[in-house]
């Protein structure tokens, strides 16, 4: 802000007067910007700056500790999925769920990012960056061969500890197949295990899971 002296007329009457000219932040009269697409973002007192077009597929973002805007590449985000077919593991089950093996499956190589696995004895790694928010979808083919009707529980667990809110129940006929299937949101830190783990209420039988699916999909 700066005080000028000009000449103005009143009622026919040329004379000083003092006028207010607001003249802004120092340089906010200069172009800063020498290309097309070019943007104007404020420097670091406020001051115009040129923030050059970024490339494409390229979005605006803040810098690690929010102090200017920077242009940042898409990245691919954690996700997989992988799957088995035609398994015959026998799995011992009681009131005591038992993790499912996972070992022998075969990943989706499209979409396996941020994960190792699956490993024996039966989990999918996490290995991308920490805190994030993923859908977890975990489904299990039954073969009863008990000689009599099952019940069989699925339940998907973190680090072997089994979420509860994930149950799922199935009645498999004898030497029928019984589909499992359960899903939760939660986030995942890094090097975090998922699994899946079945039980039955029923006491102790054996039962053959003879495919399985499962999917990290992550949510923005």
């Amino acid at each position: 802000m700066s005080l000028s002296s000009v000449e103005v007329s009143v009622n026919n009457q040329v004379g000083p007067a003092i006028v207010q000219v607001n003249q802004g932040p120092a340089g906010i009269g200069a172009n800063p910007m020498t290309a097309s697409a070019d943007m104007i973002v404020g420097g670091t007192a406020g001051e115009a700056t040129r923030l050059a077009k970024g490339t494409a597929g390229q979005y605006l973002a803040m810098n690690s500790d929010a102090s200017a805007v920077v242009w940042q590449s898409l990245r691919n985000q954690p996700r997989f999925q992988t799957w088995a077919q035609g398994q015959a593991v026998n799995v011992g089950v009681n009131t005591t769920y038992v993790k499912v093996p996972l070992a022998n499956g075969t990943m989706d190589s499209s979409t396996a990012i941020g994960f190792n696995g699956p490993f024996s004895p039966g989990q999918v790694q996490y290995v991308g960056a920490s805190g994030l928010l993923f859908n977890l979808i975990g489904t299990v083919d039954i073969e009863n061969t008990t000689g009599s009707s099952l019940e069989v529980s699925l339940k998907l667990a973190i680090n072997d500890v089994v979420i509860d809110a994930t149950q799922c129940n199935a009645t498999i006929t004898n030497n029928g197949v019984g589909k499992l299937h359960s899903m939760w949101i939660t986030s995942l830190n890094t090097n975090q295990e998922v699994s899946m783990w079945i039980a039955s209420p029923e006491g102790s039988h054996t039962v053959v899971p003879v495919r399985w699916r499962f999917q990290a999909t992550p949510l923005l």
